[in-house]
């Protein structure tokens, strides 16, 4: 779908049902990684009203690669990884649920609704894998 917007043709995409066998992937920064995973404070919600959730991207539209670069296209300096979770095992967590919710600019971005504190986050947390390790860039010495 598309719609006009102040002259400019602005692409509009379907929501659509996440199936439990794909994908999410959810980039963490280097400051929410700790021996080599995530903190459980990785997992947590972003954004208002409807679309408040944690801000995922759905492997049908996705890549990890192209996750990681959509952040580096606004903030080149941002530093760390990607990981996947499989969307039956998110939906397995307590009070969470998978919502695609895509923007113009990203058809793949998919919302993981509901509350996330310790019990919630300590969950996230059994369910990862690394799409994209985050390795500690070194400075080379001079």
């Amino acid at each position: 779908m598309d719609c006009l917007h102040g002259g400019k043709t602005i692409e509009t995409w379907a929501i659509e049902d996440v199936p439990d066998v794909d994908l999410l992937f959810l980039r963490v920064h280097k400051n929410n990684i700790k021996e080599g995973s995530p903190t459980p404070i990785a997992f947590r919600n972003h954004g208002e009203g409807d679309q408040e959730g944690m801000s995922t991207d759905w492997s049908k539209y996705s890549t990890p690669k192209e996750t990681k670069n959509r952040i580096l296209a606004t903030r080149p300096t941002w530093n760390g990884g990607v990981i996947q979770m499989v969307v039956r095992e998110v939906r397995n967590i307590p009070g969470q649920t998978v919502q695609h919710a895509p923007f113009p600019n990203n058809r793949a971005h998919t919302n993981v609704k509901g509350y996330k504190e310790t019990r919630e986050r300590y969950l996230f947390t059994r369910v990862w894998k690394w799409a994209i390790p985050y390795t500690e860039e070194i400075p080379p010495k001079p």
